[in-house]
Protein backbone atom coordinates (compact mmCIF):
# COMPACT_ATOMS: atom_id res chain seq x y z
CA UNK A 1 0.00 0.00 0.00
CA UNK A 2 1.47 3.30 -1.02
CA UNK A 3 0.69 6.78 0.24
CA UNK A 4 0.37 9.69 -2.16
CA UNK A 5 0.75 13.07 -0.51
CA UNK A 6 1.08 16.42 -2.27
CA UNK A 7 3.43 17.56 0.50
CA UNK A 8 6.00 14.84 -0.09
CA UNK A 9 7.22 11.93 -2.20
CA UNK A 10 5.47 8.61 -2.69
CA UNK A 11 5.86 6.51 0.48
CA UNK A 12 5.39 2.86 1.29
CA UNK A 13 2.84 2.50 4.09
CA UNK A 14 2.96 -1.27 4.25
CA UNK A 15 4.17 -4.12 2.13
CA UNK A 16 2.65 -7.52 1.87
CA UNK A 17 4.96 -10.25 0.64
CA UNK A 18 2.13 -12.54 -0.41
CA UNK A 19 1.58 -12.38 -4.13
CA UNK A 20 -1.79 -11.40 -5.56
CA UNK A 21 -3.87 -14.00 -7.36
CA UNK A 22 -5.20 -13.63 -10.90
CA UNK A 23 -7.74 -15.83 -12.64
CA UNK A 24 -6.73 -15.41 -16.31
CA UNK A 25 -9.95 -16.86 -17.75
CA UNK A 26 -12.08 -14.33 -15.89
CA UNK A 27 -9.64 -11.43 -16.30
CA UNK A 28 -9.19 -11.96 -20.04
CA UNK A 29 -12.97 -12.27 -20.56
CA UNK A 30 -13.24 -8.54 -19.76
CA UNK A 31 -13.12 -6.00 -22.59
CA UNK A 32 -9.62 -4.88 -23.41
CA UNK A 33 -6.28 -6.33 -24.36
CA UNK A 34 -5.21 -8.03 -21.12
CA UNK A 35 -4.29 -11.39 -22.66
CA UNK A 36 -0.73 -10.38 -23.61
CA UNK A 37 -0.23 -8.77 -20.20
CA UNK A 38 -1.28 -11.97 -18.41
CA UNK A 39 0.84 -14.08 -20.78
CA UNK A 40 3.85 -11.90 -19.92
CA UNK A 41 3.65 -12.48 -16.17
CA UNK A 42 6.90 -13.92 -14.84
CA UNK A 43 5.58 -15.59 -11.70
CA UNK A 44 3.11 -18.32 -12.59
CA UNK A 45 2.26 -18.86 -8.91
CA UNK A 46 -0.13 -15.92 -9.00
CA UNK A 47 -2.29 -17.54 -11.69
CA UNK A 48 -5.25 -19.58 -10.47
CA UNK A 49 -7.98 -21.50 -12.26
CA UNK A 50 -10.93 -20.96 -9.94
CA UNK A 51 -12.63 -18.45 -7.68
CA UNK A 52 -11.73 -20.15 -4.37
CA UNK A 53 -8.01 -19.14 -4.33
CA UNK A 54 -9.05 -15.53 -5.02
CA UNK A 55 -11.38 -15.59 -2.03
CA UNK A 56 -8.76 -17.27 0.17
CA UNK A 57 -6.06 -14.68 -0.49
CA UNK A 58 -8.55 -11.82 -0.10
CA UNK A 59 -9.77 -13.22 3.20
CA UNK A 60 -6.31 -13.97 4.53
CA UNK A 61 -4.58 -10.78 3.48
CA UNK A 62 -7.26 -8.12 3.43
CA UNK A 63 -9.39 -9.25 6.31
CA UNK A 64 -7.10 -11.18 8.65
CA UNK A 65 -3.89 -9.19 8.31
CA UNK A 66 -4.81 -5.67 7.26
CA UNK A 67 -7.92 -5.24 9.38
CA UNK A 68 -6.05 -6.65 12.37
CA UNK A 69 -3.98 -3.44 12.36
CA UNK A 70 -7.16 -1.45 12.92
CA UNK A 71 -8.26 -3.76 15.72
CA UNK A 72 -4.98 -3.48 17.64
CA UNK A 73 -5.98 -0.05 18.99
CA UNK A 74 -9.24 -1.51 20.30
CA UNK A 75 -7.32 -4.33 21.94
CA UNK A 76 -4.88 -1.87 23.52
CA UNK A 77 -7.86 -0.11 25.10
CA UNK A 78 -9.30 -3.39 26.34
CA UNK A 79 -12.24 -3.09 23.95
CA UNK A 80 -11.63 -6.30 22.04
CA UNK A 81 -9.34 -9.26 21.75
CA UNK A 82 -7.21 -11.00 19.18
CA UNK A 83 -6.59 -14.71 19.45
CA UNK A 84 -3.09 -15.35 20.77
CA UNK A 85 -0.65 -17.44 18.74
CA UNK A 86 -0.17 -19.58 21.84
CA UNK A 87 -3.86 -20.53 21.62
CA UNK A 88 -3.79 -21.24 17.88
CA UNK A 89 -0.50 -23.12 17.73
CA UNK A 90 0.65 -20.77 14.95
CA UNK A 91 4.35 -19.96 14.73
CA UNK A 92 3.75 -16.88 12.61
CA UNK A 93 0.80 -14.83 11.46
CA UNK A 94 0.59 -16.63 8.11
CA UNK A 95 0.18 -20.15 9.53
CA UNK A 96 -3.29 -20.74 8.12
CA UNK A 97 -4.82 -19.99 4.71
CA UNK A 98 -8.30 -20.65 3.45
CA UNK A 99 -10.16 -23.64 4.84
CA UNK A 100 -7.22 -24.81 6.97
CA UNK A 101 -7.71 -21.85 9.32
CA UNK A 102 -9.47 -22.70 12.58
CA UNK A 103 -12.67 -20.81 13.32
CA UNK A 104 -12.19 -19.18 16.72
CA UNK A 105 -15.70 -17.76 16.62
CA UNK A 106 -17.23 -21.23 16.74
CA UNK A 107 -18.18 -22.40 20.22
CA UNK A 108 -16.53 -25.63 21.39
CA UNK A 109 -18.74 -28.69 21.01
Amino acid sequence: MRVLDAAGPLRLLMQDNDAPRLWPARLCARPGELGPVVDGLRDGRILVDAEEPLVQIFTTITLQLNIAVLLEELVARGLGSLESKTNTGATDINKFYGKSAPNFLRRPA
